[in-house]
């Protein structure tokens, strides 16, 4: 992420390092070995602009990650319900 920031011209973002900002997701399992875990509890904790949401952000509806892969890929069964 810190070489995408740098692309776009954000300076204060990409890298964890004191005096930068950073998002992060809190798992616990490995999710990018298996992105499937996600529907099955491995997500802790959301840190977005240093505060930190359990059971995601406010306002923000929760969908597994098989509805997200859905959606990014156009599955007629995910656009039907959204």
């Amino acid at each position: 992420t810190g070489l995408a920031a740098e692309q776009l011209g954000q300076t204060d973002t990409g890298i964890l390092v004191e005096g930068k900002r950073a998002d992060l997701l809190i798992c616990r399992e490995d999710v990018v070995a298996d992105p499937l875990r996600f529907d099955h509890g491995a997500l802790l904790e959301v840190l977005k602009d240093g505060w930190g949401y359990r059971n995601g952000l406010p306002g923000m509806r929760q969908r597994t990650f098989r509805h997200s892969v859905d959606l990014a890929l156009g599955s007629p069964s995910a656009l039907l319900s959204q």
